[in-house]
């Protein structure tokens, strides 16, 4: 009888830990100030971010080896002109898929009037890990960080991430595309702004499959962009 009892037991964690969802919330860092040179508009633009920044909700889903992230499409009758404003300041209703399978990330990302899926490497983030801990609704949790580089049509550009992730839960996931630790992700993000966890259920979710999206990489996503641009402007 202890043996079976202890079997549920044990066989109940394994499928919660295999069944997550997550839901986080955005914030800007209390030490972050723009620039003294910066124009009125970024001043103006900055502030009416600051008010909205934290509206939106979204949801981390966690099922076996894969995931998806994306904004709760839940809408707030108090807040729908504010929500919907953050949304579409706040990268859109973009979705992000993670399948630890391949050691790939698939942003569901818009161009013109069609969604790819934008593929990517999972190890964007070279990580580093450090000594530091601290409890995230109740799971110890360990920091990392990393500088992300970005060369593409924007330009070359650098971000410092933190990252505080929880070896309790399975690895590799995280908000939007920040991931590639060994446990999920519950804090992450760079000294302008971040996502925080504020919620955990473990629950029974539906399988998770790709949409029928077109597939496509990162660099012919980039290449579609430049050509679009280069036929506006010339």
């Amino acid at each position: 009888m202890r043996f079976i009892i202890f079997f549920l037991l044990i066989t109940t964690a394994t499928y919660c830990q295999k069944n997550i969802e997550i839901t986080f919330k955005k914030y800007f860092n209390e030490s972050y100030k723009l620039d003294d040179n910066a124009s009125d508009y970024v001043k103006k633009s900055f502030l009416n971010l600051s008010k909205i920044i934290d509206i939106p909700t979204y949801k981390l889903k966690i099922v076996g080896n894969n995931s998806y992230f994306k904004y709760d499409e839940i809408l707030e009758p108090d807040n729908v002109n504010k929500l919907e404003k953050a949304i579409s300041i706040l990268a859109g209703k973009q979705t992000h898929y993670v399948k630890i399978d391949n050691k790939l990330l698939y942003s569901l990302s818009a161009f013109e009037n069609d969604y790819y899926l934008v593929q990517k490497e999972l190890n964007k983030f070279n990580w580093e890990l450090t000594d530091k801990y601290k409890t995230i609704l109740g799971f110890k949790c360990r920091k990392a960080k990393a500088i992300y580089e970005i060369d593409d049509i924007r330009g070359k550009m650098k971000f410092d991430y933190y990252a505080w992730f929880s070896e309790d839960l399975p690895s590799y996931f995280g908000p939007s595309d920040i991931v590639g630790l060994p446990g999920t992700i519950l804090e992450a993000g760079t000294s302008s702004f971040y996502y925080k966890a504020i919620n955990i259920k473990f629950k029974k979710i539906a399988k998770i499959k790709l949409p029928d999206n077109e597939i496509i990489t990162e660099e012919e996503y980039e290449s579609m962009y430049k050509s679009l641009l280069e036929n506006r402007f010339n």
